[in-house]
């Protein structure tokens, strides 16, 4: 879930972020309370990714390694090595689209 200039995951994969390595992230503790219960849960946390671009930048982007990368506060992409480890570990419920071809029609 996206928030304003930060996404809501699970700790599980937050951690496996942290853990592999990848730069400029950085985690906060989250509550999430259910009003109809009045049940609190610690089970995510805040994610702030701390590398930015804009559609300028489109085909200078630094994509080695596992990478976060933010567009407009909005949109969160994630590098193709990245991508990878993130299927392979098994978090099923992400999604991904090949490129930017979700955006074609905004990236000319």
């Amino acid at each position: 879930m996206a928030g304003h200039r930060y996404l809501l995951v699970e700790k599980a994969l937050a951690n496996f972020l942290a853990r592999i390595g990848v730069e400029r992230i950085r985690q906060q503790s989250a509550t999430i309370w259910n009003r109809a219960t009045g049940e609190e849960r610690e089970t995510h946390v805040r994610l702030f990714v701390g590398q930015f671009f804009s559609r300028d930048q489109l085909h200078d982007l630094p994509l080695d390694g596992p990478r976060m990368l933010s567009l407009d506060d909005a949109y969160c992409f994630v590098s193709p090595d990245l991508k990878d480890l993130l299927e392979q570990q098994g978090f099923s419920y992400l999604q991904f689209s090949e490129g930017l071809s979700e955006f074609a029609a905004a990236f000319p």
